[in-house]
């Protein structure tokens, strides 16, 4: 579970910076996606549910390197027109659904061990997170302000959810370890 706590941190947290109208990615998101993939892949004994989200991720991953690259090289992908809003909710809903998978395989986890590892807090915050992110495209076509209100309140959901991966984490290392000594 630690890669894929570290592919969420460096998925939820994006560090850039600008020079001569070129956009240099420090932490890409294709590298979180690497992670949280190999950390799937790892998790893939405790329950089915993780490798149910494999091409997702590596969709997100290549999609991810793609938009890097061009913004490495300074070319414009983005515009005002029905494709690429509707590529705007494809990049917003697939994330959530690799969440999704992930709770369901904390959720197998936590029926395993007999133990509790957040799987239904971890729930909450992916529902309103899932909320916050399909107003937030919506109200940032129809009224921005509205839709800074929902990127604020989705940041907030993922440092929370981030939270509760990290102590989730733990319990599962505390329970796996505990039962492997059994």
């Amino acid at each position: 579970m630690q890669k894929i706590f570290i592919g969420f941190l460096l998925v939820f947290f994006d560090l850039t910076v600008n020079a001569n109208g070129h956009v240099v990615g420090i932490l890409p998101d294709f590298v979180g996606y690497v992670f949280i993939f190999m950390g799937c892949r790892e998790m893939t004994e405790e329950s089915d549910h993780f490798s149910k989200a494999y091409p997702f991720i590596v969709g997100m991953a290549v999609y991810g390197m793609v938009i890097w690259v061009l913004e490495l090289l300074g070319i414009t992908y983005y515009g005002d027109t029905w494709p690429f809003a509707a590529l705007s909710m494809v990049v917003t809903c697939v994330p959530l659904y690799i969440d999704y998978c992930i709770i369901l395989g904390v959720r197998d986890m936590e029926n395993t061990y007999n133990s509790s590892f957040r799987s239904g807090t971890l729930d909450n915050v992916w529902f309103a997170t899932v909320i916050f992110s399909v107003a937030g495209v919506i109200a940032l076509m129809l009224l921005p302000v509205l839709g800074a209100i929902c990127i604020a309140g989705v940041m907030a959901a993922h440092v929370v959810f981030l939270y509760q991966f990290y102590q989730a984490k733990r319990e599962y290392i505390l329970a796996a370890g505990t039962e492997a000594s059994e």
